[in-house]
């Protein structure tokens, strides 16, 4: 769960930033009509479900949607992880023997 953590964080505070009132203003018509539809859906759904049995249904809804959104995130390229480690000062420090052979695979493609 940690691993989408930050981004799910900035994720969620820029939800709250574009759905909040501007100060002293009205609701916008998307807050209006997300709040009603929202409302709409819930009463809609208690018809055929109670409470609890819609709540279990939520969180299974919520686990399988973060399942299939982590299953379809694609890995970094090459390129991106080789920058990112370049970029870390504390890996070549760690483990000079890296950093040289790094240094002599740069140096051969150069010279390509």
């Amino acid at each position: 769960m940690a691993r989408g953590g930050p981004r799910l964080m900035d994720q969620i505070s820029e939800l709250h930033r574009s759905l909040r009132r501007k100060k002293g203003g009205d609701l916008s018509m998307k807050q209006a009509a997300c709040s009603f539809g929202g409302l709409f859906g819930f009463i809609f759904l208690l018809q055929y479900f109670d409470l609890t049995t819609l709540a279990v249904l939520g969180v299974l809804a919520y686990i399988i949607y973060r399942y299939f959104q982590g299953a379809f995130e694609l890995p970094l390229d090459e390129e991106d992880t080789q920058q990112k480690q370049e970029e870390s000062p504390e890996d070549r420090a760690a483990n000079p023997k890296g950093a040289k052979a790094k240094s002599k695979s740069k140096s051969k493609t150069k010279k390509s």
